[in-house]
């Protein structure tokens, strides 16, 4: 549960990059 929730925000920091 914790890696799905990383993996999302990663997401949203790769996005703001």
């Amino acid at each position: 549960e914790r890696s799905k929730g990383l993996k999302s925000h990663v997401r949203i920091n790769t996005s703001g990059f």
